[in-house]
Order: C-alpha cells, then structure tokens, then sequence
C-alpha cells in the first residue's frame, strides 16, 4: 500500500505519462553520445564513461530507451537538469551499466521493464569526478524526490543495481541473478519482491520496512519494522542484523503475522543491534503468552539491547530461548508459599534483635 506522498506522487506521474515521450534534450557533458530515434525506439550509442545532461528524461508505455555501449563494464551517466520527475512507463534497456540521476523523483510504472547489465537510479547527487574515478559515493540533495518502483528491474548475471533516495517504495520486483549485488541507500518500504539470487542485498542509512519478500543474503543497517499491520517479513537464505541495526516488533496477539511481526530467514545473524517490542492498545499480555518474533534454522549471536515493554505486577520477559530458536514469553515470578513467607519474616525479625543487642553490648 502506498503512503498519501506516495500516491500523489504516482498519480502526477501517471497524468505525465500520458504525454511523455523518450528521454530529450541531451547535452554531451564527457565522452561520446549519438543519439537516433526511430518511431518509438531511441538508440542511444555510448563510449565508456559518458556523461550527458538531458532536459527530459521519461519513458512513455510503448517505447523503449535502448543505450549500447562498449562493453558490460562500460557505463553511462545520465543527468536529469530539467525539473520534470523521470517517468518510465516502457522499456529501459543497455548492455552495459546505466546511471539515472534526477532530484525531482524517479518513477517505475506497472508495466515498465529495466534490463541492463548494472543499474543505478538515484535521486541524491553523485558529482561527474566521482563517477568518473569510479567512487560512487552520494551525496544529499535538499528537496530530494523519492523512487518509486511498481514494475520490473533486471540486472544480468554478475551485476549490481543500486537505489538511492530519501525513500524508496517498491511493490514491483528488483532482481539480480547471478551472484550480483543490490544495494539501497535511504528507508525502504517494501511491498513487492527483491530478489538476488546467488548474491547479496544491503541497505544503509535508513529503515527498511514492509511486508514484501527478500532473495539472498541480505545485510541491514537501520531499523527493520513492517511499518504497518503485522506481518511476516521474509528476509532470504541468511541475514545479518549490523550492530547499528533495531529490530521492531509489534505485538497484538498471539497469531504470528496476523496478530504480531515475524522475521523469517534461512540463517540469522545478530551483531549486537537492538530488538524494541511494542504492544498494540487493548493487548495485555499474559503469563504464558509467547511469540515466536524470529524464525529460522539458524540463529546465531545476540542483541546488543533490548527494548521490551512493561508488564503487569509479578509478571517479567522471559527471554532464555531467545538466542536458541528466536521466541520471547511472558513468564510468572515466583511467589513464597504462606508458610515460607510466615518463616523468612520470623527468620528477619531474630536477625535484627541480635544485631540490636550486638550494638547494645558494643555500647
């Protein structure tokens, strides 16, 4: 589901979509471009390290934007100066590595298709030095769009797709096969499917939140919630909780992914982040009461803290098979039996005339 920015956002693009038309307006920054167009094809032709600034850059259903450069190892940048958001309802294709660039918004519609052999979509800056050495580090933007995906991103074999924004939404697929990586900079929200089959997923500066799955190892920085009803968050064959990681779960009951979040994966790896459960108004929990918050076939390492909401008089977390399979209870304190209680007082009532007297005789 989409947040009210969200739809709007994607309501403005669609209206544009309408009218939009291949990327326009290029200007050759570094390097060599010639672009053609044919119908509702345009061929772009790159030598390695291209730049180019572009008025326009959006694709409208039925068209397709088609880069060729050297090599899978080549790669362009493309910079969006105008102040249009990119809208890419049709085809964006390369056999190379591919930079997008555009602070005003980025926007994958249902039926778009990316398929390239490295992507990079990014509404942060990265300078023309920096692609150019190849250090790409980003930088923020005041105002910065977000970017949001409904359709399909394809890397080839090998590559790595890179998305970085303030936020970025996806309830389409992101997918790289073939031991590659994909990386995201800024809060995730995902709904749909991000999948790297055989590779690695991180995702830095921000929370990733969501009830969309996950495919490969997969590494988080920041905090990890589902950011709305309870759900079960598949995070792949093995994660990694960093140290500066928070785990929120959301409790409401007793049914997992129904009533409270779950976390399932292959194998779990807790660096020393930080776990915070939370309870949902009217939900009291109970002693006996257990949730079973992470799944998997392997769990190792543990929180740095935990964070755990208070419980009624004489009730306390128990959390001695937390580290073992990943479920936290509510347990009972131990109460003293009358008889017991009736001797411990007499036991302190004995001990406290000796020490009088003690200090008595002392005196």
């Amino acid at each position: 589901m989409l947040r009210p920015g969200q739809v709007a956002l994607a309501l403005a693009l669609l209206a544009s979509s309408l009218a939009c038309a291949n990327p326009i307006g290029l200007t050759v920054v570094n390097g060599a471009v010639a672009t053609q167009p044919v119908a509702d094809l345009l061929q772009v032709t790159a030598a390695p390290g291209s730049i180019g600034n572009w008025q326009s850059f959006s694709i409208g259903a039925s068209q397709v934007t088609r880069i060729n450069q050297q090599s899978a190892s080549s790669a362009m940048l493309n910079r969006v100066t105008g102040a249009a958001a990119s809208d890419i309802q049709g085809g964006l294709q390369s056999n190379g590595t591919v930079f997008l660039l555009n602070s005003s918004g980025i926007a994958f519609g249902s039926g778009s298709q990316v398929q390239a052999a490295g992507f990079t979509a990014s509404t942060l800056n990265l300078s023309n030095a920096d692609f150019l050495a190849g250090a790409y580090q980003f930088s923020p933007i005041a105002g910065a769009g977000n970017i949001l995906n409904q359709g399909l991103v394809n890397i080839s074999a090998g590559g790595t797709l890179t998305l970085a924004a303030p936020e970025i939404v996806n309830t389409g697929v992101l997918a790289v096969s073939g031991g590659g990586g994909i990386v995201l900079h800024g809060n995730v929200v995902n709904n749909g499917e991000i999948r790297a089959d055989g590779g690695s997923i991180a995702a830095y500066n921000g929370t990733v939140s969501g009830n969309g799955s996950y495919f490969g190892d997969s590494i988080f920085f920041g905090s990890v919630n589902t950011g709305g009803d309870p759900a079960v968050i598949n995070v792949g064959d093995l994660v990694i909780f960093a140290a500066t990681s928070d785990i929120e779960i959301h409790l409401g009951g007793l049914t997992p992914g129904v009533d409270y979040d779950r976390i399932t994966a292959g194998t779990i790896v807790l660096q020393g982040g930080a776990l915070t459960l939370d309870t949902s108004p009217g939900f009291v929990p109970q002693a006996g009461d257990e949730f079973d918050i992470l799944g998997a076939l392997t769990l190792t390492g543990t929180f740095g803290s935990l964070d755990l909401p208070a419980l009624r008089p004489n009730l306390y977390w128990d959390t001695s098979s937390l580290y073992i399979d990943g479920t936290i209870s509510v347990a009972a304190a131990a109460v003293p039996a009358p008889g017991s209680l009736a001797l411990m007082l007499g036991g302190l009532l004995l001990l406290s005339a000796v020490v009088r007297r003690r200090n008595f005789c002392a005196a």
